[in-house]
């Protein structure tokens, strides 16, 4: 499979945030973590704006409580598939360095440090196969708060008591050589993984161009991909992006035109990419549809993370978001999946997709009774319009480099209509 052809074509995937981190779940000995809402990051913002990090064994004794009973590698695999997405990738290591696979490398993973016992990725992996499902691995490369070495926060506000001294490039490098490759080189090796996503956005002096393109072309070595988060060089703010092969935007951050290379956003259902117990903070179906269709309609994918409960089990306000998305692509997927930005100017009440076959499809956000919704340089007069849902005709005017479309007024009551444009 060649997977940048993969990517581009599946244009929406889910991201997991699964972890020893699960268990606090944003709230620590009953206080609240400060900072911000990413319950991932508890370790270091369960104090905050105090200062100083959760004691190292303390935070550790986790793994003896993570005890995921409700996992179901075929029930995630299902919601997956039903919400239309076409890949997931997995924090298969965050930050805090547990491993969520039974890794040789080190202790501190899923198998031989929780009850649970368990390989989580071998069973997802599985479950995603017999369902057409391509797995991905999130894999922290350069922050890891278990093993001597790994990088450390770099908050300039974080009060330093105790300091945060990261650690030197020898140590540093002990980490990469004896951790980083070695665990990716697992999970390309013996889980068959080749769809990977890296995570840096601020300049370390640690990841050098030298550990970079190395941790690149291993996982080239083997067919896979990488995305431009792997470091500065190649990060979203800026740079030529050599060397990797899709660019990764910041947290929820959405471009508001076309990107000639493929791209992907990540995105939250609520504020928290783990799972947070007081995040209430909840995007609506519509919205995030419409973070879909717009990425879609610029050359992007959108990767909608889900935080699973500390038992495994997928919150109830993400499930019914999940099968909604689902519901909408189920008779309106052909104008998202193996699309390209269409040539036309995007217009202000809507988007725009382009299909391989070159049908065009229009994408209403806003309608009204009788609405006419105009679209311009179109240069030749269509055979046809119809609501791609409903298969109902919609009426056309073409003149002059312009095509109007008379929306039926039932359409107002389906909404996010796609009229499919046909030449």
């Amino acid at each position: 499979m060649d997977m940048i052809d993969f990517f581009t074509r599946s244009r929406f995937g889910m991201f997991v945030h699964f972890g020893l981190y699960s268990i606090p779940a944003g709230v620590w000995k009953g206080r609240e973590q400060g900072r911000n809402h990413y319950a991932e990051w508890i370790r270091y913002q369960a104090l905050w704006p105090d200062g100083g990090a959760i004691p190292d064994g303390e935070y550790r004794a986790l793994a003896s409580e993570f005890n995921p009973a409700a996992f179901d590698a075929d029930a995630w695999a299902e919601e997956i598939r039903n919400a239309g997405m076409k890949y997931v990738v997995i924090t298969a290591k965050h930050h805090d360095g547990f491993a969520l696979w039974d890794s040789r490398v080190s202790g501190f993973n899923i198998v031989k440090a929780t009850p649970f016992r368990r390989d989580l990725i071998r069973e997802l992996k599985e479950a995603c196969d017999r369902r057409g499902i391509v797995l991905g691995a999130y894999y922290s490369h350069w922050l890891d708060w278990e093993f001597p070495g790994g990088g450390l926060p770099l908050w300039p506000e974080i009060p330093e008591d105790p300091p945060l001294e990261q650690p030197s490039d020898a140590e540093f490098e002990h980490y990469f050589t004896a951790k980083c490759l070695p665990q990716v080189t697992e999970l390309l090796d013996g889980y068959g993984i080749r769809l990977f996503w890296f995570d840096n956005w601020c300049k370390c002096s640690l990841l050098t161009e030298a550990r970079l393109e190395k941790l690149i072309d291993l996982v080239h070595s083997r067919g896979g991909i990488v995305n431009s988060r792997i470091g500065v060089t190649w990060n979203h703010s800026g740079g030529d992006a050599a060397g990797i092969d899709y660019l990764s935007m910041g947290d929820n951050q959405f471009p508001d035109k076309a990107i000639p290379r493929p791209w992907e956003t990540s995105g939250t259902f609520n504020e928290s990419w783990g799972y947070h117990r007081l995040d209430y903070r909840w995007k609506t179906t519509d919205f995030l549809l419409k973070c879909l269709i717009s990425n879609a309609s610029r050359n992007g994918n959108y990767q909608l993370n889900i935080g699973p409960r500390a038992d495994g089990s997928i919150p109830a306000p993400s499930v019914r978001r999940l099968r909604e998305i689902g519901a909408w692509l189920a008779v309106n997927g052909e104008s998202v999946y193996n699309t390209a930005c269409a040539p036309q100017p995007e217009p202000g009440w809507g988007r725009l997709t382009l299909g391989k076959d070159g049908a065009l499809y229009a994408h209403v956000f806003e309608n009204h009774p009788a609405c006419q919704l105009v679209i311009e340089a179109v240069s030749a007069a269509p055979r046809s319009a119809r609501i791609l849902e409903t298969d109902q005709r919609v009426p056309f005017h073409h003149g002059e480099g312009r095509l109007t479309l008379q929306m039926p007024p039932e359409s107002v009551n389906s909404p996010l209509n796609v009229v499919k444009i046909e030449f």
